[in-house]
């Protein structure tokens, strides 16, 4: 049985370490992990090694809760990617200006999370830098390397904060609650992007659209 993965060049951030890590996805989003350039190395994903080892009690019962209304979780999470993923995609393009200024074909059902994004983005002085971006840390020497995508890289321009970078991580949810777990995986990538040689300050921002009928 062959088992299809997909292999994306990512550019690392800022252009530091080697220019570009090649991450590896298996079917569904699964197995995913990176390696460096004329390595065969494996670097496990920070949100795989998440996925695998925090519980996450809150989620198991809002499956049964879903069971118990006679719907289907799966079916319902992958609704819920699927929106996540036109969201990243969306704020993405609009960010690195794939599309003229004055034609930016933001869904009609992605309209109130595009206006919140940038009244969010100006209220917190943030010029845009690049979006999806690798980073990657040697954990434990010549044992275990850990990687990831950074959403986007913002520089603050004004206030206390001035000229320090900010990784920010965007997520699609349900609930209005930001996980610990999130927080984990800014201060994993900080930790990266400092092992990398970045000598800036640098704080991070989980910026959660909450999902709903409407």
């Amino acid at each position: 049985m062959t088992t299809n993965l997909i292999r994306e060049r990512i550019p690392t951030a800022l252009g530091l370490g080697p220019g570009y890590l090649e991450r590896v996805t298996g079917p569904r989003g699964g197995l995913r992990y990176y390696t460096l350039p004329d390595s065969d190395r494996e670097m496990d994903s920070v949100t795989s090694i998440m996925e695998q080892v925090i519980n996450k009690p809150a989620l198991q019962r809002w499956r049964e809760a879903l069971i118990r209304q006679g719907e289907s979780p799966q079916k319902v999470s992958k609704k819920a990617r699927d929106i996540g993923t036109r969201l990243h995609k969306t704020i993405e393009d609009d960010l690195n200006m794939v599309y003229p200024l004055d034609a930016m074909p933001w869904p009609d059902d992605l309209l109130p999370a595009m206006d919140a994004f940038y009244r969010w983005r100006d209220k917190e002085n943030l010029d845009f830098v690049e979006s999806e971006v690798s980073v990657f840390q040697e954990v434990i020497r010549d044992e275990i390397y850990v990687a990831g995508t950074l959403d986007a890289l913002f520089k603050v321009t004004s206030g206390a904060e001035d000229g320090s970078l900010v990784i920010c991580d965007f997520k699609t949810s349900s609930s209005k609650n930001v996980y610990p777990e999130a927080c984990l995986q800014i201060a994993a990538y900080t930790c990266a992007l400092y092992s990398m040689g970045c000598n800036d300050e640098i704080s991070g921002r989980v910026l959660s659209f909450t999902k709903d009928k409407e």
